[in-house]
C-alpha cells in the first residue's frame, strides 16, 4: 500500500520512525508502502489534506467510522484511544505518539 499525500493548506507534517518532512501547499508526497508513518500538525492552524491510498485497502467503513469518531468528539478533535482502535481493526499500524518537548 502506497499513501500518496497531496497538501492543501500550511501545517502537515509526515513523520517515519527516522525523519520529519514538512508538506507545504500543493506539495505531493509519497510515503512507501510499509513504511510506519504518522501525520502532525506542528502548527495552531488546521491542516488539510487529501490522501490516495494505493491499492485500496481501506473502503468506505473506515472513513464512515472515521468521520462518526471525529463528529462525536468534543471541539472536532477525535478520541486518540478510539481513532487508534479504528485503525487497528482495519488492520493499520499505528505510528508512535511524536515525543514530548
Amino acid at each position: 500500500m502506497e499513501t500518496q499525500v497531496t497538501q492543501q493548506s500550511t501545517g502537515l507534517q509526515a513523520n517515519s520512525s527516522d525523519e520529519a518532512i514538512r508538506v507545504g501547499p500543493g506539495q505531493v508526497l509519497c510515503i512507501p508502502c510499509g513504511s510506519v508513518h504518522r501525520f502532525d500538525n506542528p502548527t495552531s492552524h488546521d491542516a488539510k489534506a487529501l490522501c490516495v491510498i494505493t491499492p485500496s485497502m481501506l473502503g468506505p467503513q473506515y472513513c464512515r467510522q472515521v468521520a462518526a469518531a471525529f463528529n462525536a468528539a468534543v471541539g472536532g478533535r477525535g478520541d486518540k484511544a478510539e481513532m487508534m482502535e479504528i485503525v487497528r481493526r482495519h488492520g493499520l499500524t499505528p505510528a508512535p505518539p511524536p515525543p514530548q518537548a
